[in-house]
């Protein structure tokens, strides 16, 4: 009969969930602060989102200490802090940082370089609404600037995962915001 004693391997995955709790917990925490930057943002309300963007900052530096167990989950919080902070330099119109600048990985830079995409169309849906057609034609630009600094990307899903479903979306919503342009101009 064979005997094994594993239980320093059931000590040290009970430590290891504990220690993911704490991770998904502030991972939570986290994404959420981006969400309400980016509301913040679209309200014009720039000191509360970026008081919020600074505490993603901050807590994104202590969680980087568990990236090589949680990788996914301090990827996801990198990816939404990079789109909030790329969407709030096109809205103030700054120079857009690059990775290094804001401590993600690439893919986190690449993936919230897209979402951003988004965020930007919703901007310049907002503009249109109000009748501010050169404004609106900014964000439209910025949009295309974005999706065309990325559009040479063409990597298996292994090398970049999810960024070309990512790519096809942001292509997606630049052709209906150019659509919703031509649109309102004809009104």
């Amino acid at each position: 009969m064979i005997k094994l004693n594993l239980n320093r391997m059931i000590r040290d995955f009970e430590k290891k969930e504990k220690i993911q709790g704490k991770v998904l917990e502030q991972k939570r925490t986290l994404v959420r602060y981006c969400s309400k930057a980016i509301k913040e943002i679209h309200r014009r309300k720039i000191k509360e989102a970026k008081k919020l963007i600074k505490n993603v900052e901050t807590g994104l530096k202590k969680m980087k200490r568990y990236k090589s167990e949680f990788s996914s989950h301090i990827e996801h919080i990198e990816q939404e802090y990079a789109e909030a902070v790329l969407l709030l330099c096109v809205v103030e119109d700054k120079k857009c940082p690059i990775p290094e600048t804001l401590k993600v990985s690439d893919i986190s830079y690449l993936n919230g370089l897209l979402d951003a995409v988004g965020e930007l169309r919703r901007e310049m849906l907002d503009l249109l609404r109000d009748g501010k057609y050169e404004e609106a034609g900014r964000f439209f630009n910025a949009m295309e600037a974005l999706y065309e600094a990325v559009e040479s990307f063409q990597f298996s899903g292994s090398i970049l995962p999810g960024f070309r479903r990512k790519q096809d979306v942001a292509r997606r919503q630049i052709e209906q915001a150019r659509s919703e342009i031509l649109y309102a101009k004809r009104r």
